[in-house]
């Protein structure tokens, strides 16, 4: 499911702060293939969290991830961090 942005829940979840909006989707696991699923621009959800600075999301996020998620660069060339 995406938007025109070709956005994922995961991606509008990070950019609006919506911590238990993840927590209901997720529920007790993560879906590591929609951490990296990509937007238009190249970026993932921990690259919108990051970019909206919402810090209790992007902990959230990252408690799933390994260390080479905040290594993915967008279209960009930008990182997470």
């Amino acid at each position: 499911m995406r938007n025109y942005k070709y956005e994922s829940p995961f991606h509008i979840a990070a950019k609006n702060n919506a911590l238990a909006s993840l927590k209901f989707i997720c529920g007790k696991s993560c879906f590591i293939e929609q951490l990296l699923k990509r937007d238009f621009e190249g970026n993932t959800p921990i690259h919108t969290a990051a970019k909206a600075g919402n810090v209790e999301i992007l902990e959230w996020l990252c408690s799933f991830a390994t260390k080479g998620f905040l290594e993915i660069q967008n279209d960009f060339g930008f990182t997470p961090i």
